[in-house]
């Protein structure tokens, strides 16, 4: 067995390697460029190297490399950096996909992956000045240097599997609820895997779960890239167009659907003098305004962006009422944002609406007699504007 192991090893180790080439290439040849999306191809890559690295140890631990002080030292070390890497990179990832505020710029991301630049260079400097604590006699990691090694790398991951949960519990957006989902299972396998690892089982179990989650998290992705608006993580109009043709395959008659449409109010004037990064923000925050509204409407509207600053609801409800309700209460939300905001400008929107019923035409034309109603409501707007000024 021990002839064979470390080969199998290897070649476990190769094909999880090849994996993982083909997803980073595939990522870096996408069109997401944000830096979360930065983020997710450095653990990535992070993982290609550990997987060498790791190659190694097990070729030096079997004797089919040179096994001494020196070798077994760098190549620990360069795990346990490397691990750290993954961990502390993933944690970051997370935090951004799951748009967490305080990790919003390159300083906080910074101060988040402080303790891992630390536990890395006390790493390094045990395996030069103190290989004792790290290395037996015969030249095999110690219990102490396996403490150094997981114990940062666990903690980041514990850390983001907890949150991730919190989230799920306390969010009423499916797609945020499945991210959150999909990150614990990364999360917890990346745990389980390792610690089965560690107890001798003569098995890489360590690098074929790093891949199934991994490509699991990756698959998803894709799956977001192809029905997810990018900035503001709703649906894009894709994804609406497959929604509407769903909910009339599947309506009754007794229902009648409408369509919402939703477009920000000067927002041509936010990027022109503060620039399209606070615009950027300006959607983002509009999307969270129609997120709320609609997470404590009854009728749980499917929410999309269908472009530019323009949003579309589609309802499903018997009464008009019900629809105009849903309106007056986006137009509160708007109001109140404005009254305790500390932008420098104003954000509202226009608002029309319309009804559709049994055929994919029909939507067609209550998108059309909607946006007809938005820019009578933007007009009532700019008159109001005027004369107030």
């Amino acid at each position: 067995m021990e002839l064979t192991y470390p080969i199998f090893y290897v070649e476990a180790n190769v094909v999880c390697l090849i994996i993982f080439v083909m997803m980073l290439t595939r990522s870096l040849r996408g069109v997401d460029h944000q830096t979360k999306q930065r983020f997710f191809n450095i653990v990535l890559a992070c993982h290609i190297m550990y997987f060498i690295c790791d190659s190694f140890w097990v070729l030096i631990l079997y004797d089919y490399l040179p096994k001494n002080r020196f070798s077994t030292s760098l190549v620990n070390c360069g795990n346990a950096i490397i691990l750290l890497s993954i961990c502390c990179l993933w944690f970051v990832y997370v935090e951004m996909d799951q748009k967490a505020t305080y990790i919003e710029n390159d300083r906080k991301r910074l101060l988040v992956q402080i303790p891992a630049i630390f536990f890395a260079i006390v790493n390094v400097v045990l395996f030069i000045f103190f290989p004792s604590l790290m290395l037996d006699e015969n030249y095999n990691t110690t219990f102490f240097c396996t403490i150094m090694f997981a114990l940062v790398p666990i903690l980041y991951i514990v850390v983001a599997v907890f949150k991730s949960l919190y989230r799920a519990l306390h969010t009423d957006e499916p797609a945020m609820k499945k991210r959150c989902l999909i990150t614990m299972f990364y999360g917890i396998g990346l745990i389980i895997f390792g610690i089965i690892q560690t107890s001798d089982v003569q098995i890489p179990l360590f690098c074929f779960g790093c891949t199934i989650t991994m490509l699991y998290m990756y698959l998803n992705s894709l799956d977001d890239l192809v029905s997810l608006d990018p900035l503001t993580s709703l649906n894009n109009r894709a994804q609406l167009n497959r929604y509407v043709y769903q909910e009339l395959q599947h309506s009754s008659d007794s229902n009648d659907h409408f369509v919402i449409m939703i477009d920000l109010n000067d927002f041509k004037s936010i990027n022109d003098v503060h620039g399209h990064i606070e615009g950027d923000r300006a959607l983002i925050k509009t999307a969270e305004i129609i997120k709320q509204v609609c997470g404590k409407d009854p009728h749980r509207p499917f929410i999309a962006r269908y472009g530019g600053d323009e949003f579309i609801l589609i309802v499903r409800a018997d009464k008009e009422d019900d629809i105009k309700r849903l309106a007056d209460n986006l137009r509160k939300a708007f109001i109140e944002y404005d009254a305790r905001s500390e932008k420098p400008y104003q954000l509202s929107a226009s608002i029309g609406y319309a009804p559709f019923s049994d055929s994919f035409r029909s939507f067609l034309y209550a998108v059309e007699e909607a946006d007809s109603n938005l820019y009578h409501d933007k007009k009532i707007f700019y008159e109001n504007k005027e004369r107030s000024s």
